[in-house]
């Protein structure tokens, strides 16, 4: 295949899900016209793409408005990650009981490349506001969690997402790369890490790590909520219990 064919192919392969990441939870039907204003692509290039994902089960047009929701095929991939996402089934319980100890919310989630993706969430009693629903995905660089699994990141994995930039999501964030490292060197130390206003302001959250039975890290568990109901003089007190739950989270998983 000749590099020109190549390329051709592969930016397509890109569009493909660049489509299929417009759906969201409040944008559930999209037109041809809709998808190729927000892609920034023309007319006939995202018709062609959405007639090959309709023809693969991963868009279905709703004949009545004449615009495409998702496939069924997508579930039959989503029962691979709910297989993944079984590994914590034991989790749920401890996650709960930390949620209504602390009235925070409480989740579990991993790291694809420069994301942090949620698995599994606990809330307390008064649920805040917060941009972590399972599946959403975040900044790693930005989140608790993320940056707890890229602190123990292999270098050839980290290099890099650090080259390809730090987004500043907060007024916190670190987007400098060699600030960066710096802080990913402390949270190694720590063994926690506690972020405050870098994934948006008035916004906290501390997590720890997941360990599997080769004592691999495979997860983070972290506890968010809100700054004025997770003050300064309560990090330690429930960096304590994310810790030591993360601990009984990984025996769970024969880490000991």
């Amino acid at each position: 295949m000749s590099e020109p064919r190549r390329v051709y192919l592969l930016n397509s392969v890109k569009n493909a899900m660049r489509i299929l990441h417009l759906y969201t939870e409040d944008r559930q039907e999209l037109g041809i016209s809709d998808m190729a204003r927000r892609l920034k692509l023309s007319k006939s290039t995202v018709h062609r793409l959405v007639q090959t994902l309709e023809e693969e089960g991963f868009l279905e047009k709703n004949k009545r408005t004449q615009r495409y929701h998702l496939g069924w095929n997508l579930l039959q991939l989503s029962g691979v990650v709910i297989n993944h996402m079984g590994m914590f089934r034991e989790a749920i319980p401890l996650i709960e009981n930390l949620a209504q100890k602390w009235g925070e919310a409480v989740h579990i989630g991993i790291l694809e490349g420069a994301e942090f993706v949620y698995l599994h969430k606990a809330e307390g009693p008064d649920p805040a506001e917060l941009l972590s629903h399972i599946g959403k995905r975040n900044p790693a660089s930005c989140t608790s969690g993320g940056k707890i699994l890229l602190a123990h990141l292999p270098e050839k994995y980290l290099a890099p997402i650090l080259e390809q930039g730090l987004p500043g999501c907060g007024p916190r964030s670190i987007t400098d790369p060699k600030d960066f490292r710096r802080h990913l060197k402390e949270i190694r130390e720590t063994g926690y890490v506690i972020s405050v206003d870098e994934l948006h302001p008035g916004a906290v959250s501390i997590a720890t790590p997941i360990r599997d039975y080769t004592g691999e890290m495979v997860a983070a568990l972290s506890m968010a909520g809100p700054t004025d109901r997770i003050p300064e003089a309560k990090f330690a007190a429930i960096a304590d219990d994310v810790v030591r739950y993360g601990g009984e989270i990984s025996q769970q998983l024969g880490y000991f």
